[in-house]
């Protein structure tokens, strides 16, 4: 069978670094196939070189049975780029940014608005964003509105290869489906669809094939039913990897370190405790944990750390009391992209690593040494901006940095967000690692196996409250799911399947 896509010993690099050895891979229309791998392997340097943002140094490219010669003109050729990042204009219309650069028209040319408006409620209702005006700013969207808007987009005017690139990553559990009937959709129409996600039941869900790929170089390419879950982990990573779990809960006996009394949400964290934070997109994690940190103003209430009120507003200060925030978007709040990792270890650790005012350089290589070391962290080239690395290792530098801290309160918000099941581990026995030493720490996760696995107990937070608390044998996902859904919602609860 002729492939309708093809990869034929593609070799890429990033400066010194090189993202693709001597790469061969066949695709065909009507098939999903998921590119599998730890971060780093590879997978989104193939999808950047079909979607012409990356220019392979050897091998050739064929669509159909066509060479692939203009890499600058992939739009043209038909693919279709849907990345991990929502990427929009946020000053532009919702319909505006399914669009660009090819409004309907109508006389005179002008633009036929009413039409613009017509297609892109079709569209949102298709990705399940039937309830969002087409004419509202893209920049009043939520991080999962935006990545559906994007998706939108990526279907709206007929392209033959779809390339998504941990599409579910920004995504509910509620929202997922809808994306995966999209899928279907394609390739009923006989698309070529390329999938990239690190949850492994996801591939295993909706993907026909999987090609696997480590440290730049192809593994191999197998059926989804010939593999098990623990299969394609070792041919990701080369290796067995365990899944970490909380040992033992925390005794009542242990010190309080956060009190929290907000509108909607009042607990206390002891000393070594892991306490999660569940809910529907929307529910007000994301909001709570940067009130507690102080980047939200609270109307009423308080935050206390060891029984000291902390300033509201004011990061600074909690900072200074020993709360840490890693934010949801490592990106664009966690990390300074343009800057090494030693640079990032050191923003918020300028007064430990200075001397007479001055920064010690000599302190700071030590401290990132220290942390790439405890950390895991893949350095290929140590004075390469972190925008360059991996997802995995991007996140372990947004953790590290406040290490060097000692912060006694650890907020986590979706810790392990679209990073690959080796890194994802690592991290979970960090956490493990910093509540056995007594850190406070609270994570905010969509995922219910992480949840479970790692919290003493689980807060499940609805509409902006906390709604109820879940330890000990009362905790599950069916419990979880009862509680994050909206009381007018309970009557189609089979729309969130975690």
């Amino acid at each position: 069978m002729t492939p309708d896509l093809k990869l034929d010993g593609v070799t890429c690099a990033y400066g010194n670094v090189v993202a693709l050895d001597s790469v061969s891979i066949d695709f065909f229309k009507g098939e999903i196939r998921a590119l599998a791998g730890e971060n780093g392997a590879g997978k989104s340097t193939i999808l950047k070189t079909f979607s012409g943002l990356v220019a392979p140094i050897s091998g050739n490219i064929q669509i159909g049975s066509t060479p692939y010669r203009r890499i600058d003109r992939a739009h043209a050729a038909g693919v279709r780029l849907i990345p991990q990042e929502p990427v929009l204009v946020p000053e532009l219309s919702v319909a505006e940014n399914i669009f660009l650069g090819r409004l309907p028209s109508a006389r005179f040319w002008t633009v036929d608005w009413n039409r613009t408006f017509e297609l892109a409620r079709a569209l949102l209702e298709k990705v399940g964003l039937g309830t969002v005006d087409p004419r509202r700013p893209a920049c009043d969207l939520s991080l999962s509105q935006s990545q559906l808007l994007q998706i939108a987009r990526g279907i709206s005017d007929g392209g033959r290869i779809f390339l998504f690139d941990e599409p579910t990553s920004c995504l509910s559990p509620s929202e997922t489906p809808r994306l995966f009937a999209v899928l279907e959709e394609l390739r009923r129409q006989g698309k070529v669809v390329i999938y990239v996600s690190h949850r492994l039941p996801e591939l295993f869900s909706i993907c026909d094939s999987v090609s696997v790929l480590r440290d730049g170089a192809m593994i191999g390419t197998h059926e989804m039913r010939s593999l098990t879950e623990s299969d394609l982990i070792r041919m990701m990573v080369g290796r067995e990897v365990g899944a970490v779990r909380r040992a033992e809960p925390v005794t009542s006996g242990a010190t309080p370190l956060l009190s929290v009394d907000l509108p909607g949400a009042r607990f206390v964290v002891m000393a070594g405790e892991v306490v999660g934070l569940a809910g529907l997109i929307g529910s007000g994690r994301t909001e709570l944990l940067e009130t507690i940190f102080g980047v939200r103003t609270p109307g009423t209430g308080y935050v206390r750390v060891r029984g000291t009120e902390v300033t509201s507003g004011r990061p600074s200060d909690s900072v200074t009391a020993g709360i840490a925030l890693v934010p949801e978007d490592r990106k664009k709040d966690g990390l300074a992209l343009e800057l090494n990792a030693a640079e990032n270890f050191a923003l918020p650790n300028l007064r430990i690593l200075s001397r007479g005012g001055m920064l010690s350089f000599s302190r700071r290589k030590l401290l990132a040494a220290n942390l790439v070391d405890r950390l895991g962290v893949k350095l290929k080239v140590e004075s390469a901006p972190v925008r360059h690395l991996s997802g995995g290792n991007q996140q372990k530098i947004a953790l590290g940095k406040w290490l060097a801290r000692k912060p006694s309160v650890l907020l986590l918000d979706e810790p392990t967000r679209g990073i690959d099941i080796g890194s994802k581990a690592e991290i979970h026995r960090i956490i493990l690692e910093l509540a056995a030493a007594g850190v406070a720490v609270v994570i905010a996760s969509s995922e219910m196996p992480e949840l479970l696995a790692l919290s003493d107990r689980i807060l499940v937070m609805c509409e902006g409250r906390v709604r109820g608390e879940l330890s000990g044998v009362a905790k599950s996902q069916e419990e979880i799911l009862r509680l994050a859904t909206p009381a007018g919602a309970r009557g189609r609860q089979g729309a969130y399947a975690f």
